[in-house]
């Protein structure tokens, strides 16, 4: 079950990293019209609200791959995996109001659903 763990977290944080880097690297490059398959960009909204979400999504995938003894066992990436988990469902509202897919959204919410509950002692 821990390999499984540690894919899931390797995978969240590198999706997570890609898509905050993304946002904070490519933002002025994005055209206005919405893409025809869904991306990373945050379409629409303003640059200092794309610029937060973007640290916060470098910030817990950063804590996902850390391993942190400074407090209980495992706390830092359930923390992480939980403030991706509530990301995840924050932006899939965002592209649900956009008449846009949210099934990769959904998975992603998930797959941090999976690191919680499996990093819970």
């Amino acid at each position: 079950m821990s390999g499984f763990l540690w894919m899931a977290q390797i995978f969240l944080a590198g999706l997570f990293l890609l898509a905050g880097f993304n946002q904070i690297i490519f933002r002025k490059r994005k055209t206005v019209a919405a893409p025809p398959a869904p991306d990373f960009s945050l379409i629409g909204m303003r640059d200092e609200a794309a610029a937060a979400i973007a640290i916060l999504e470098i910030a817990a995938a950063i804590c996902l791959l850390l391993p942190f003894d400074l407090l209980p066992p495992y706390i830092v990436p359930r923390i992480a995996a939980a403030a991706l988990a509530f990301l995840t469902v924050v932006v899939s509202v965002y592209h649900v109001r956009r008449r846009e897919t949210a099934a990769m959204d959904m998975v992603l919410f998930l797959m941090a659903l999976f690191v919680i509950v499996g990093r819970w002692p």
